[in-house]
């Protein structure tokens, strides 16, 4: 690769022959390496979805909870993937490997060597289309671009659904002359789609480019290799649980359609601002400006990317993980792009010394975040108290009471097997309180977190106490805000108990950086751990 786009030629001897020879294989052994200490040690979850709604719920099912599938409408995410980390689950508890965390780190493992699909596609999809060292510089990029290491070992479906995305593009743009291969990528399509169905937009665009080539035979052949695979693996369960096939896209887009404004929105601009910044100046202005030149290179890929991004501008739900899918259109493109401008003309991009140095810096950037990154605690302050009474007391249930007005969901998760949050168990079966209590889910061995907010009366606490009939062992009190006057009005539940204190929890770096980044959203929350014991 020319030094205009990379380093290449700073690196250590021996490395060479293997880099010369074999890129690819170089490329992703860097990669494997940052993915595996992520997987190990980036405790936590990055965003609420990639545990709320994949973790929790597949430990439900192996607990005999039936989360989502009591529900009267089908949940606006992906049963299939949930199942999928259900099984991971079963077996490592059939392995008896009961520790939350452990587990996570086997799932987190599991992540870390599928992610390395994406790596590898992006690799060969840009050397198909341009050629060895346009590919070198997009794999890398995969590899170690800050957030993809992260983000890539987390359950984030926007994520999880990439591997197959790709490899359906990747066989478009082999041009296959047998159908049935034509087929092949619609499944790869549909699979996509089943993890995550915003991917039916970059889907589409593709489709209209196919189409406006006239390639009619190959357009259906997709259509049918989609439709098979939609249909069994959603449309099955869909009649099975509720009332017609492909219930659940229709509930989605109703629901999407439906609460635009109830989530984080933003000005149309918001999704180039993230695109930029994530990519890293100056680097991404290199990207944009080859994906820009890029559009002759892929109609296929350029178009569907143009098509993804446009609607995620313009739609008013605006969350920073939604345009992940794009990125790797952007890295690809960009790539080619960019390297062909520098390869075969004259200006400021040509200017050795201000590419090298901005190379330098992006790399170096990015190596340091990347690897920060990989040693993340997230969300510390809400999981730790969890797993520290999870691992060191018998805990029949307890209380999370905060100084806040609102308390951020509990991770029940890492409590261990068989808990629940009240509101989950209740709120989510409503109407249903005995059915739940008569099968068995307040048994001797379930646990039952309770949640108390500064908004909360005593009284209301008191009522859920008495209802379930249990007598917490522990207290997490949020936040040192009163913290005495908390502790004397929760003692009133409890007169002849005494609340013992036992370990405050304070958030992780990371934590405390996104609080001072944006103390709106992420609060500085530390969680003081106390145990009921007999006055």
């Amino acid at each position: 690769m020319s030094d205009l786009v990379d380093n290449t030629k700073y690196q250590i001897s021996w490395w060479r022959p293997s880099w010369d020879k074999n890129p690819l294989q170089v490329i992703l052994l860097i990669a494997l390496v940052i993915r595996v200490l992520a997987a190990i040690f980036s405790k936590g979850y990055a965003f609420h979805d990639d545990h709320f709604d994949v973790i929790r719920v597949a430990q439900d099912w192996i607990d005999g909870i039936p989360h989502w599938i009591a529900d009267d409408i089908p949940p606006n995410h992906s049963m299939f993937y949930v199942g999928i980390n259900a099984t991971f689950i079963y077996i490592l508890e059939s392995l008896r490997i009961v520790d939350p965390q452990i587990k996570m780190i086997f799932i987190r493992l599991v992540h870390a060597f599928y992610s390395l699909l994406v790596v590898s596609l992006i690799y060969k999809i840009t050397e198909l289309l341009s050629g060895k060292e346009e590919a070198k510089l997009a794999g890398l990029l995969t590899a170690l671009l800050w957030f993809f290491p992260y983000l890539g070992v987390k359950n984030l479906v926007e994520m999880v659904c990439l591997p197959p995305l790709l490899a359906a593009f990747y066989y478009v743009l082999k041009r296959p002359e047998k159908l049935s291969s034509w087929l092949f990528a619609g499944m790869l399509f549909g699979l996509s789609f089943v993890f995550r169905y915003h991917i039916m937009i970059l889907t589409g665009g593709l489709g209209i480019v196919i189409l406006l080539k006239g390639k009619w035979r190959e357009s259906i052949a997709i259509i049918v290799g989609f439709l098979l695979v939609v249909l069994v693996i959603i449309g099955i369960p869909d009649v099975i649980f509720w009332e017609y096939p492909l219930q659940s896209i229709v509930a989605y887009f109703d629901y999407n359609a439906n609460n635009a404004f109830n989530y984080s929105t933003g000005p149309i601009y918001r999704y180039f601002l993230t695109v930029m910044g994530f990519t890293v100046p100056p680097v991404s202005v290199f990207l944009l400006v080859g994906f820009i030149r890029s559009r002759k290179v892929s109609p296929e890929l350029w178009w569907a990317a143009i098509l993804f991004f446009v609607v995620h501008s313009l739609f008013p739900n605006k969350q920073e993980r939604f345009i992940i899918p794009f990125f790797p259109f952007f890295i690809i493109l960009g790539s080619i792009g960019w390297y062909q401008l520098v390869k075969t003309s004259s200006g400021w991009w040509s200017s050795k010394v201000f590419l090298k140095y901005s190379w330098n810096l992006f790399w170096l950037m990015n190596v340091i975040a990347g690897f920060a990154l990989a040693f993340t605690y997230s969300k510390k302050d809400r999981i730790e108290p969890l797993s520290y009474l999870e691992s060191t007391a018998d805990v029949k249930s307890l209380i999370v009471e905060s100084a806040s007005s609102n308390i951020k969901e509990v991770p029940a998760y890492y409590l261990g097997k068989n808990t629940s949050n009240y509101e989950e168990l209740f709120w989510k079966f409503t109407g249903k309180a005995e059915l739940v209590k008569n099968k068995g889910y307040l048994a001797d061995d379930y646990r039952v977190i309770f949640e108390k907010s500064k908004n909360e009366s005593i009284e209301t606490l008191k009522c859920e106490l008495d209802f379930v009939e249990k007598v917490p062992s522990h207290v997490i009190m949020i936040r040192e805000e009163n913290l005495i006057e908390r502790q004397l009005a929760l003692n009133t539940l409890f007169p002849d108990k005494k609340m013992v204190f036992e370990k405050a929890i304070t958030p992780s770096l990371f934590d405390k950086l996104l609080h001072v980044l944006n103390p709106r959203v992420h609060k500085d929350e530390t969680a003081f751990v106390f145990r009921l014991e007999p006055r």
